[in-house]
């Protein structure tokens, strides 16, 4: 359940067109977003649902971007389910059973038409046998990655889930092959605007010099991975200064963490010889605009990718969860996103005690000194943008998501 977000987006221009599935009584949907990335995801198809059917009933769970967006939230995400990690997962049991609890009387007692999840797979297959008892409909957007975890879990999504929308192009082969109806509908982010600000008047906002090497720091979006990764990012950061004077990082504080918390976490263990900026959100401009980047495993290395920025992949668990996750995992020898959906590893990946700062510093200092890798890694990441919106056209992701889900409501049970 790994991800960083980016809160500052804009949601892909969405047609006005009358509903042509849902009939003319109005239809209620519930969604079940458990993460920042999801909650971001939901929103978008939120406001493309209400674009086809102006008086859709939509609530569920989920954080700020689903509230923006209209959604009656009777569980808030952000406090009751954003967790990450086997082991972690432990300490908040109660809050995610409390949040269970509230949405299977929620949809005992509103009988959605539908109920759409998003990501967040652990909960939100367990939510889906209970849902199919009450013979609610159950469409999936953004779907678990059970072609890396848990492959065993694709019965139960075969027998509880009426239709999955995926975001990656290898995911519809993988699904329909097992069985399911799965439709790819492109990847969100691939909708968004351009980014329109300069890359001057962004640096010089936060007192950062555009002429001088900027270096991304994602660490992640929980507290957890300020020490397991952020530390050995900033260290990293050090020993590159010492011979390449001048260099600039910058940390994207997640919506999820504290900013003062982290600029206490900088403050503490800031690099000697470099300047470190922490800045609110806003990692999608950054990577626009930074010469390379360390990029957490999850959501943020997609944002990296469709950034164009060169930059590696780093990923580290608790002990006890990364000996678990090794049993969980048949069969896939990378880990980082890109390198899936491009079916080779041309993006590194640091795992575990490879996690160390001698390590990052080394692959930075690869993109920062060899110009040829950077560009062949631009080449790569430009290829892999195009494919993740092939298949989906002009059509927004959210949109087509949104006309599935439509449809769904208005298929007679088989």
């Amino acid at each position: 359940m790994s991800l960083a977000t980016n809160a500052v987006s804009s949601d892909p221009v969405i047609q006005l067109i009358p509903p042509q599935t849902a009939g003319s009584r109005t239809p209620s949907v519930m969604i079940v977003a458990g993460e920042a990335s999801s909650d971001l995801h939901a929103a978008a198809l939120a406001r493309a649902l209400r674009a086809r059917h102006s008086d859709v009933q939509i609530f569920g769970m989920g954080g700020a971007h689903l509230r923006d967006a209209g959604v009656e939230t009777i569980v808030d995400s952000e406090t009751e389910a954003s967790v990450m990690g086997i082991t972690e997962v432990l300490g908040s049991l109660g809050k995610l059973y409390r949040a269970f609890r509230a949405l299977v009387v929620a949809a005992k007692k509103r009988r959605p038409d539908v109920v759409v999840l998003v990501d967040f797979p652990d909960f939100n297959l367990l939510l889906a046998r209970l849902l199919k008892r009450l013979n609610v409909k159950v469409f999936y957007y953004v779907s678990p990655q059970l072609w890396a975890w848990r492959r065993g879990r694709i019965k139960t999504m075969r027998r509880y889930v009426n239709e999955v929308a995926v975001i990656f192009p290898f995911e519809e082969e993988f699904y329909r092959g097992s069985g399911m109806k799965a439709t790819f509908v492109g990847h969100p982010f691939v909708d968004r605007a351009p980014v329109s600000v300069m890359r001057r008047e962004f640096f010089s906002q936060f007192n950062i010099d555009p002429e001088r090497p900027v270096i991304a720091l994602l660490p992640g979006s929980r507290k957890a991975e300020l020490n397991s990764l952020l530390l050995p990012m900033l260290q990293a950061i050090d020993r590159v200064s010492l011979v390449r004077p001048g260099i600039q990082a910058v940390i994207p504080v997640a919506g999820t963490l504290s900013f003062e918390q982290v600029e206490e976490f900088v403050a503490e263990h800031a690099p000697v010889n470099a300047c470190v900026r922490v800045i609110e959100q806003q990692a999608r401009e950054l990577m626009t605009f930074s010469d390379a980047a360390i990029v957490a495993s999850g959501t943020a290395t997609v944002e990296a990718a469709l950034a164009g920025v060169p930059f590696f992949v780093v990923y580290k668990l608790a002990p006890l969860t990364f000996r678990l996750a090794k049993l969980l995992v048949r069969g896939i020898k990378n880990f980082a996103m890109v390198n899936l959906i491009a079916r080779k590893p041309f993006v590194t990946e640091l795992l575990q005690d490879e996690v160390t700062p001698e390590r990052l510093a080394e692959e930075l200092e690869r993109i920062l000194g060899d110009k040829g890798y950077a560009a062949s890694l631009q080449r790569q990441l430009l290829e892999l943008r195009d494919s993740l919106k092939r298949g989906g056209g002009e059509v927004p992701a959210a949109q087509r998501a949104a006309d599935l889900v439509l449809d769904c409501i208005g298929k007679e049970e088989k």
